[in-house]
C-alpha cells in the first residue's frame, strides 16, 4: 500500500481538506475489468467484527470514498477503513487501508461517514452521538436507556437522522439540538434502519406489517408519514436496513447507467436473503437480488450504497461485512423505466477512470 496516499484519504475525512482531482492514465483491457468493472463480491469484515458500514461522499483524489467502506467493530475503537474493490498501485480487496476516530468512538451501535467538513458520525450504546473531524470528538445525548432499534444517517446538505428506539430525531447542525423529533406508528415497529434523502425525506424501514415509510414535514412543520408499503405487498419476510441511494454512474460491461439522486430505495430483507429495489415516489418494487444464491445462509441488515452502485451490507447472523459489485445494482435495475444508459463500444480507448467516474474518449488516431 502508498502510506501517502492512504494519510492523504485519513486527513481529507477527517479534517475536510480540498484534494486535488488527478487524472488516472488510461487503462489496459485488462485492468478495465480489474478496476472499472470489478465483478466480485469482497468480504471487508470477519465474523464478530461489524455493526454498521458505510461508505464516505465526495471526492478525494487518488482514492477515493467508493473505495473505501469504513466498519464499526464491536471489538475496536475507531472505524476501520478497508478497501472495498482492487485500488491501483494501492491496495487488494478486502485489504485494511488505517482507522478513523481514535480512541474517542468506542462501543458505538451506528455509523455514517462523510468526507470534507463532516467527518464521522458514532451513534453508542447509551444514546449519545459523537461527530469526529479534525482529529477531536463532539458529542450530544440523544436518547436515554437501551434501545434495540438504532441507526444514523445524513444527506449531502448535512440534515442528520437518529433512529433510536420508537422515535426519530432530526438535526439541522450537531451538536445542536434536534431540529425535530417525531414517534414511529405502532405498524411499523420494531423499527430497524433510517435513511435520508436528498431532499430531506425520512425513510424507516421496520418488521411490522409495514415494512417502509416515508416521512416529511407537513404545513405545520411536522414530521408526518407521506406513503409506506407493507411486508405482505413487497413479499418482505423480515427487514434489515435501508438506503437512499446517491447520484450513481453505473459501469457494466459494454454500457454504464445515470441515476439520479433520490431515484430508489434499497431494503434488506434479512428473512428472505435478498435486497429490493424500489421507486422511492412509490415505494414501487422494481428489482430484487437473491443473495443468498451467492452467500449460503446470507441474512442482510444495515447496508450502505455508493455512487458506483456497490452496496455494502452487515449479515445479522455473524457481524460479516460484505461489499457486492456494481453488477448486482445493474441487475435490480432491469425492471426500472427511464433510466440513462449510455453504451460503451468494446475498444479500450474509451475507458478512463477521473473521480470514478467511466468516460468516453475520442477515438486514437
Amino acid at each position: 500500500m502508498h502510506r501517502p496516499v492512504l494519510l492523504g484519504l485519513l486527513a481529507l475525512l477527517a479534517a475536510g481538506n480540498a484534494g486535488a482531482q488527478t487524472t488516472t492514465p488510461e487503462p489496459s483491457p485488462a485492468e478495465v475489468k480489474e478496476y472499472i468493472l470489478f465483478s466480485e463480491i469482497v468480504r471487508v469484515a470477519a465474523p464478530g467484527k461489524a455493526l454498521d458500514l458505510s461508505f464516505g461522499q465526495g471526492n478525494t483524489g487518488s482514492v477515493k470514498p467508493d473505495d473505501v467502506v469504513w466498519i464499526l467493530d464491536p471489538t475496536a475503537p475507531g472505524l476501520a477503513g478497508i478497501a472495498c474493490r482492487p485500488i491501483r498501485d494501492t491496495a487488494k480487496a478486502g485489504e485494511a487501508m488505517g482507522r478513523l476516530g481514535g480512541t474517542e468512538l468506542r462501543g458505538g451501535v451506528a455509523t455514517h461517514v462523510r468526507s470534507g467538513q463532516e467527518g464521522a458520525y458514532v451513534l453508542d450504546a447509551d444514546g449519545r452521538l459523537w461527530l469526529w473531524r479534525g482529529g477531536r470528538a463532539d458529542s450530544l445525548r440523544v436518547g436515554k436507556g437501551i434501545a434495540t432499534s438504532t441507526d444514523v444517517d445524513a444527506n449531502g446538505s448535512g440534515l442528520l437522522a437518529v433512529l433510536w428506539g420508537k422515535e426519530v430525531l432530526v438535526f439541522l447542525g450537531f451538536p445542536s439540538p434536534p431540529a425535530w423529533r417525531f414517534s414511529l406508528e405502532a405498524d411499523l415497529l420494531p423499527a430497524v434502519g433510517v435513511a435520508v434523502s436528498a431532499g430531506a425525506e425520512i425513510v424507516v424501514a421496520g418488521r411490522g406489517s409495514v415494512c417502509v415509510a416515508v416521512y416529511d414535514l407537513d404545513a405545520n412543520g411536522t414530521y408526518r408519514r407521506l406513503r409506506s408499503a407493507t411486508a405482505a405487498s413487497l413479499g418482505v419476510q423480515g427487514t434489515g436496513g435501508v438506503e437512499v441511494p446517491p447520484f450513481m454512474i453505473l459501469p457494466t460491461e459494454g454500457k454504464e447507467a445515470y441515476v439520479d439522486q433520490d431515484r430508489f430505495v434499497v431494503l434488506t430483507d434479512a428473512g428472505a436473503g435478498a435486497l429490493l429495489l424500489l421507486e422511492r415516489s412509490s415505494l414501487r418494487r422494481v428489482g430484487r437480488w437473491e443473495i443468498r444464491g451467492q452467500i449460503p445462509g446470507a441474512a442482510p441488515g444495515k447496508l450502505d450504497v455508493s455512487n458506483r452502485g456497490q452496496i455494502a451490507f452487515v449479515d445479522q447472523r455473524d457481524g460479516v461485512a460484505q461489499v457486492l459489485p456494481t453488477r448486482v445494482l445493474v441487475a435490480m435495475l432491469e425492471g426500472a423505466e427511464k433510466i440513462r444508459w449510455r453504451r460503451l463500444e468494446p475498444q479500450p480507448e474509451v475507458y478512463r477512470v477521473h473521480a470514478g467516474d467511466t468516460l468516453n474518449l475520442p477515438p486514437r488516431k
